[in-house]
């Protein structure tokens, strides 16, 4: 007897029988395999053609997972296999025209067949600019619908690693599938774009608007996932570039004890940006203790001054007292001045100065420390989205880098204020409660 394998929810409402077009960002591998296992058992069940494009170390955890349900070695062997990287020629750009290629290839021969054709792809491509990928996607997926529109009898899910995919990405595939799947559901995209408007009555009107609404919100929180994972990756780029500076240096100049310090120091901060990646399900509270800013700031101002000598920048520190005592989490502050004096060195395209100034007020209830580059200045109109989640006025930034600095102050009780001139530079004005132990 053939056990059933654990798989999304189908609603009674979706009839996968006729043809349709799913897309799926996976999340989590574990529920994607599941799903993927799933998906072709019930195509085995049911006596469709089932073909099954992914890697072969996913075809093997796959396969097993069916062979332990009770699937036999001959009925697995049903099943049209491709290796994904091979069938969507991931060494090559995303061409959606060598794909569809290979996609009349395998079906061709069933297509004018009665027999349902059930396909699984995990979609595969090499890095390249976002604009040509998304370009190939949309053209490769909107053929993939003309063909299932034409045909009626293929039912397929294209599926994508969701932390790796562009959420612009994502919400254009929403628009060209009948279907949204995650790792736990299957829903009618309310975001497809249809060839022909039915004006609905006022109840499916706002029935239709609530699963739109709802799928928006899903949606953004693969988004979401996606854009971490990235903010993540720029994270830890920061102290790995720090690090490899430092040892060109020791290569170059000699052993000096500074750079055991700052490498030492930015192998730590590796570990504490892994650590949190691993405990995100469950944040952490800050831990707050009294911390002094100058040497603070000298090790910031340390650690980028090899990235801005390539770019002929000078950092120059400004400190009105000799400790300047504030609550806080030293990390997480620290990351706050990287963020914005790395942002500082980006804006300036030619030589010039950084000044870190950190002025203590009169009354010594709070300090301000103010970032000021000659960088080409920030507009005024989007002077105000700074700070907002995902938006950056670089071309490849994700925008969290300014989000998390602002959170991080926001919680220290503190504020980030920007004054900006257009083609003379631009200030960041950290403000931070000073005093005792919070």
């Amino acid at each position: 007897m053939t056990q059933a394998i654990p798989k999304v929810h189908f609603t009674s409402q979706i009839d996968l029988s006729t043809g349709c077009h799913i897309v799926y960002p996976y999340t989590e591998i574990d529920y994607y395999l599941n799903n993927a296992a799933a998906f072709i058992a019930e195509g085995l069940d049911k006596k469709h053609l089932v073909v099954y494009i992914d890697k072969p170390d996913h075809y093997k955890r796959v396969t097993d997972l069916l062979n332990y349900r009770g699937y036999s070695e001959d009925k697995i062997k049903e099943i049209i296999y491709e290796e994904c990287d091979k069938y969507y020629e991931t060494n090559d750009a995303f061409k959606s025209e060598h794909v569809f290629r290979n996609f009349h290839r395998i079906l061709a021969p069933f297509l004018e067949e009665n027999k349902i054709i059930r396909t699984w792809g995990l979609v595969s491509w090499k890095e390249q600019e976002s604009l040509t990928l998304s370009n190939g996607l949309k053209k490769y997926e909107a053929g993939c619908d003309e063909c299932i529109k034409k045909y009626g009898n293929i039912i397929t899910v294209c599926a994508y690693d969701g932390m790796a995919l562009p959420s612009s990405i994502l919400c254009e595939l929403l628009q060209t599938h009948e279907y949204h799947m995650t790792d736990h559901y299957l829903a009618v995209s309310g975001l497809q774009k249809k060839k022909s408007v039915i004006f609905p009555s006022l109840s499916e009107q706002l029935m239709l608007e609530k699963e739109t609404e709802d799928l928006l919100i899903r949606s953004e929180k693969l988004s979401v996932a996606g854009q971490l994972a990235a903010g993540l990756a720029h994270e830890i780029r920061n102290p790995l570039t720090a690090i490899k500076g430092f040892f060109q240096l020791m290569q170059s100049h000699g052993l000096k004890q500074e750079y055991y310090d700052i490498v030492s120091d930015e192998f730590n901060r590796i570990e504490m940006i892994l650590t949190e990646l691993l405990i995100l399900a469950k944040p952490q509270e800050a831990m707050f203790e009294r911390c002094d800013l100058i040497p603070l700031i000298e090790h910031v101002a340390a650690l980028l001054d090899t990235q801005a000598i390539m770019k002929n920048i000078a950092i120059r520190c400004i400190f009105r007292q000799p400790a300047v005592i504030v609550p806080c989490d030293e990390n997480q502050i620290k990351q706050v001045f990287i963020n914005i004096v790395k942002n500082a060195i980006e804006s300036m395209n030619h030589s010039g100065e950084i000044v870190i100034e950190v002025m203590p007020q009169a009354d010594s209830k709070q300090v301000d420390i103010e970032i000021t580059d000659q960088g080409s200045g920030i507009p005024d109109k989007i002077l105000s989205q700074i700070g907002k989640p995902f938006f950056s006025t670089k071309e490849n930034g994700t925008g969290l880098g300014m989000m998390i600095s602002h959170n991080i102050v926001n919680n220290h009780g503190g504020s980030i204020l920007i004054d900006s001139k257009m083609n003379q530079g631009t200030t960041f004005k950290v403000v931070l409660p000073m005093g005792g132990d919070r």
